[in-house]
């Protein structure tokens, strides 16, 4: 998929540009091409300046919530949130697994076939060193 990207205009198909007003993805690679910087393109409302002429006025608080004078007209609009009901049981730790996704299926690191692992293949002409039936032969072999 191909974007156009217009940094005179500050423009990208995408959109993300022209909202976030800070260079998508696509007027990033642009911008590299030319070589210039990319806090250039970047809104002036995020740079230094203008962060500090946010804070430089005085802030008054709100107060305590008690305090506050809510005419019944809004009151009556505002809405809570729900009672959560605390369910019983031990919460879960492992996430639901969605029907699209698959499991990884092991892989033999010997034969290179799916569905078992190195300890216990059948396929391979060696028998491991550490396997089962290798020590049962080799206790077998010592009696």
């Amino acid at each position: 998929m191909e974007f156009i990207v217009d940094l005179d205009k500050r423009t990208c198909d995408c959109s993300e540009f022209q909202l976030d007003e800070i260079p998508c993805e696509h007027a990033i690679a642009a911008i590299d091409s030319i070589y210039q910087k990319k806090s250039a393109f970047c809104s002036a409302y995020y740079t230094r300046d203008f962060w500090l002429k946010t804070y430089e006025g005085q802030v008054n608080s709100v107060g305590d919530s008690t305090t506050w004078v809510i005419p019944d007209t809004i009151k009556s609009e505002i809405t809570k949130p729900p009672d959560a009901k605390v369910m019983l049981g031990r919460r879960q730790k492992n996430r639901h697994v969605s029907c699209t996704e698959f499991k990884k299926e092991s892989r033999c690191g010997r034969c290179k076939r799916y569905g078992h692992n190195r300890k216990n293949c059948t396929n391979s002409a060696a028998v491991h060193p550490y396997a089962r039936k290798y020590w049962k032969k080799m206790i077998d072999y010592i009696k």
